[in-house]
């Protein structure tokens, strides 16, 4: 848990930054949200599915869980 006032002020400007970024987006392309979104996370997802450690590389613990629920 982040108790700092610093700690608690970034992740609301970066949630907030990536709103306005994706109104500015849906203004210049006349695309809408929910289609930017779904831009965005379809070829994320379907990298996941196609090899789920190539994307969890960086995260031990997830890696761990992975060979337990696969084995």
């Amino acid at each position: 848990m982040v108790r700092s006032e610093r700690g608690q002020r970034n992740p609301i400007g970066w949630a907030l930054r990536t709103y306005l970024r994706l109104i500015w987006h849906e203004l210049e392309t006349g695309s809408t949200r929910f289609t930017t979104k779904l831009d965005l996370i379809r070829p994320a997802i379907r990298q996941f599915l196609s090899d789920p450690s190539a994307v969890l590389r960086g995260f031990p613990q997830a890696g761990m869980a992975h060979k337990r629920a696969t084995a």
